[in-house]
This record gives structure tokens, sequence and C-alpha cells, in this order.
């Protein structure tokens, strides 16, 4: 019988077929009666009825019972969700930019800044505005940065999520972060970013860009980036305006300067990156860098020292050629920030100097190029630029504490042997000259004039950054601050000490370049110092000036400790 189909019923393992003796039938729908009547039967469908008759004795196991997995019970949050009326006078609240009303809102219940899904509390739904677009709208910074300084502060979202671990609070911070910077309106599509670049709001713009997650390619539905619509909605904007929010949303370009961690081999000079176009670091893109070529297992690690920017891509590039060619005499012949710094003496550092030499010749060429740079300084353990206020403010804290050493230990006593002359000279020091009392008749009186005490002078020890002596970070720094002119009364213990190390000749401030360089000098070289005095304490100019009466840069100075005279500083 070709073309026949049959169909093969088979029962579950322990049914009885009770009346029914036939399994296999011809019709479709007689085969679903039988197994509607036998629950769990099943049956399939055969071209010869012999298969279909096999089929009917193979018994179907009994299938397992459904397991019910029970959903467990999302986590309660300890905070209810505003209501409208607190919405609104949430939303009042960034209008009028009350930022400390706003502060004790949000931290008195978090929900008004994250809604479920830990995304973004919407204020106005018609137009899909958070707190972050509200604020920008009405060019608020301090709203701006109170929200941002919020989102940020893991114990913000430690309110929400209390049982939740570091890592994922983490996570949620930092989720929480860029739905904030980069969700757009509901009306052209526009971040926080597009809003402080079209209303020419300069200081929200910087607080935005200052966050990596900040996405400054988002397009709005015009297709247009926060740099195409720079000021268009500002009245008469200023070109200086426009030329700095330019520069701010342009791509920033660096060019970093890496070294070995074991100084096993020079310095090398990264080439020009940029964190808006690539997410690599820079030891990734550095020219021949071990890192990115791996040529042999045992180089060292490569470690940031340097990075000059931000700068445009031109700028970079020169930056980068100039770094990797050996300087023309041409370009330095008006050199005005640093008229001691020949080519010659350029290459030599470069070449010499292993530890600051190549940073040396990028710091003279970012103050010819007006590029910002920054270097990393171990003793201060941060990156910062030294000849920046800022830079010699942190400078100048490090040597008030060196200097405050010092006087603890000029004051500590000593407890060594005193030659009789010292004590003769104590004894007469306590001597005091008195006129005799006279009284007579009437209503004068006449009292003994007080006591002249005699004047103290103190001599302020050298101090330098590791201590006593003078050493190669020294000189590295001396060399960055040696065409600066510094404000005495501003910075006074950076003053004092580059006074101190101007003392010393050049031939001492080159053996101080390396280690062992030093310690032979340490055996040799009886008195680096220029022979002004040989037989008296060496006592630096400005000691000299702190310690006399007289005045000093037209400011008078009075006889008092050193250490009152800079308690205000």
């Amino acid at each position: 019988m070709s073309g026949a189909t049959f169909y093969g019923v088979s029962l579950l393992e322990g049914q009885e077929q009770g009346q029914q003796t036939e399994l296999v039938f011809e019709d479709r729908v007689e085969a679903l009666k039988i197994c509607k009547k036998f629950k769990g039967a099943r049956f399939k469908c055969f071209t010869e009825r012999d298969e279909a008759v096999v089929f009917t004795q193979t018994k179907q196991t009994q299938p397992e019972t459904d397991v019910v997995i029970k959903e467990l019970p999302s986590e309660k949050l300890p905070f209810p969700n505003p209501s409208p009326q607190e919405m609104l006078y949430f939303r009042r609240t960034i209008e009028t930019g009350n930022f400390e009303e706003f502060l004790v809102l949000v931290w008195k219940n978090p929900r008004f800044l994250i809604s479920a899904g830990d995304t973004p509390t919407m204020i106005r739904e018609r137009y899909r505005y958070h707190g972050l677009l509200l604020g920008t709208f009405k060019k608020s910074f301090s709203i701006c940065k109170a929200l941002l300084d919020t989102i940020t502060d893991p114990r913000f979202i430690g309110l929400l999520y209390v049982n939740d671990a570091e890592h994922v609070r983490k996570n949620r911070m930092f989720y929480l972060l860029d739905t904030y910077l980069n969700t757009p309106d509901k009306f052209l599509n526009e971040t926080p970013l597009h809003f402080a670049s079209k209303f020419g709001l300069l200081d929200i713009l910087e607080l935005f860009l200052s966050f990596p997650e900040c996405d400054r390619e988002r397009k709005n539905t015009r297709g247009e980036t926060p740099i195409d619509i720079i000021c268009s909605s500002c009245k008469n904007p200023s070109p200086e305006l426009e030329a700095q929010m330019r520069s701010l949303l342009s791509q920033r370009y660096f060019v970093p300067v890496l070294r070995p961690i074991d100084l096993s081999s020079p310095a090398r000079i990264g080439k020009p990156w940029s964190p808006d176009v690539t997410p690599k670091s820079p030891e990734s893109l550095m020219a021949d860098s071990p890192l990115s070529h791996q040529k042999y297992p045992v180089d060292s690690q490569m470690m940031l020292q340097a990075l000059a920017g931000p700068m445009s891509p031109i700028e970079a590039e020169l930056f980068y050629q100039q770094m990797k060619t050996p300087p023309v005499p041409k370009f330095y012949q008006n050199r005005l920030s640093d008229k001691k710094m020949t080519p010659k003496k350029m290459m030599d550092s470069r070449l010499s100097d292993i530890d600051k030499g190549l940073e040396r010749v990028g710091r003279n060429i970012a103050q010819d190029l007006n590029v910002p740079w920054s270097e990393y300084w171990k003793f201060l353990d941060e990156f910062c630029d030294l000849c920046s206020s800022e830079g010699l403010r942190k400078l100048e804290n490090y040597f008030r504490r060196k200097r405050s050493e010092v006087e603890e230990c000029q004051a500590a006593p000593n407890h060594e042997a005193k030659s009789p002359l010292s004590d003769l000279c104590n004894k007469l020091s306590q001597l005091h000259l008195q006129s005799p009392e006279v009284l007579e008749k009437g209503n004068d009186e006449f009292f003994t004039p007080p006591s002249t005490p005699p004047a103290t002078f103190y001599e302020i020890s050298p101090f330098y950054i590791f201590g006593s002596q003078p050493s190669k970070t020294d000189v590295d720094v001396l060399r960055v601050l040696e065409n600066v002119e510094l404000d005495f009364f501003k910075y006074p213990n950076v003053s004092m000490w580059k006074e101190n190390m101007m003392q010393y000749n050049e031939d001492h401030l080159n053996k101080l370049k390396t280690p062992a360089r030093a310690n032979i000098m340490n055996s040799t070289l009886k008195s680096p110092l220029p022979e002004i005095h040989p037989h008296s304490p060496r006592i630096s100019s400005i000691t000299k000036c702190l310690n006399s009466p007289r005045k000093t840069r037209d400011v008078p100075v009075v006889r008092a400790r050193l250490s009152e005279r800079f308690e205000d500083t």
C-alpha cells in the first residue's frame, strides 16, 4: 500500500490498554482521540504498517514533574518614590539654583535622582529632562556640579543598595554617571553637552569634559555634534569665548615620555595619542615600544614620566618631531625661556642624564610652543609643572616641612661637652646694666629702666629635598627653576632653597648627576662652594637678609625668630 500513512500510538509504561486492542490507525483523528483518552500517550506517523506496530510496542517513560522555580523577591529599596508634589518642589529647587536645598533633598531621598533600573529620574516627562539637563538649561553651574559630585559619591549609592559589594556599587555608579551625561532630551536628541555648547556655558562645559564618560561626538537629530553648535543660542557671543569652547571640544592630543622602571634603557618618546579617538593607553602607542611590539621578552616594563598637552593634532605632531629630531641651532637662536639651554647642552643633557634629560628637553620645547607640561616628581608623588603657581605652591609646602625639621633639630638640646669659654659667655650674657633707684620728695617717681636683652641672631642650616646635603633631585628641580623669578614673600622657603643651591659651583652640580660620581666626589672634594669665606660657616645671602635688622626688599624685618615670621605663610 504505497502512499498510505499509518499512525502508531505508544502508551506510557504501566498503562493498561483496556478494551482498546488496536493502536495503529490510518486516520489521524482516531489516533488523536486515543492520545486524549490515555494521558501521556504519543503518536507518530509511518509509511509502513510494521514500523507503526513496532512503535506501539515501545512504552513511553513517565515524564518528570515540572520544577516550579520561584522568583526571588527583589531587594526592597529603603526609600519611597517621591510624590508628584515633591517632584514639583524638587524641580523648582533646580530652576532657582538653590543647590543647598538640592543637596538636602537628594541625600534625604536618593530616589529624586535614581529611578528604577538605575536610570536618571525624569523631572519633566514631556521633554525628557532629568536633573542635569534641567540644570544646564537653567544655566546653573552649582546645580550641575552638586549633582555630579553626588552621583559619583559611593556613599550616595550605598544609601539605596546597602547589601551590594564594592565592585557592584562601583559599576552602578559609573552606569548612572554615563546615563546622566549622555542621555539626550526628547525634542532634538541633545545631551547636556549640547546644551552647554549652544548656550555658551564655558564653566559647565569644562565641568562635563572633566569626566571621560562624556561623549563629545554624540549627534542630535540634525546630525550636529556639540562643536558644531557653539554659542548658536547666544546673542553676540565674544570671539574669545567661541575660541575657548572650540579648543575644549576639539580633539585633545598628548605626547608622553616613557621610561623603563629599572632604568635599564634610555627614556623614549611616545607618539601623539588622544583619549577622544582611541581608548588605548599612551604606552601601547609608543614608537618601538616593547609593550606594543614585544621584541624581547626580557624588556622592562615602561612607566609614564611626563606628558605634554592637551594640544591640537598639528601641535602634537610638531612637538613630537622636535622631540625626536636633534635641535637645530636656528630654532634656538631667539630663545627667551631658557637662554642657557643651548642646542649642545640639550643634547648633552639628553644623553648623559638618564633620570631627567629627556624631560628637560621636552620641558623647554613645551615652553617655546606654549604647550601645557606635566612631569612626575617622586618626592612629591604626583605629576605637576613646577614652573606654574600650583607647582610652586606644592614645592613651598614641601620645603616648609623640611625647614621645620631643620629647626627642630637645631632646637634639640646638645649634650656635647662645652668649653669654659662658652660657659663664661653664657654667664656674661645674663648680666644686666641697671641704674640705681632715685627717690625724691614730691610726686615724681623714677623706676629702674628695663634691662636690654642681647640681640639674638638665628642661622638656618641649609635644607634640601632629601636631607642636609644636596642630591640629584635638587639639581633636577634647580634646572626647572633656574630662570624663574620667584616672589620671595610668596615662596620664601623655595627662594631660600634656591639661593642655597646657587651657592654651589657648576662642577659640583655636575658631579651630583649620577650616584656613582657623587660617592667619589664625597671622598675627594673638600669644599664644593666658592671660596668666599673659607674659615667661616657658610650662610646664604637669604639667611643673612632674614637675620639682619635692616630692610630687605623695601620691607622692614624685625629681629625675631624665623618661625614667627612664617606663621602666616
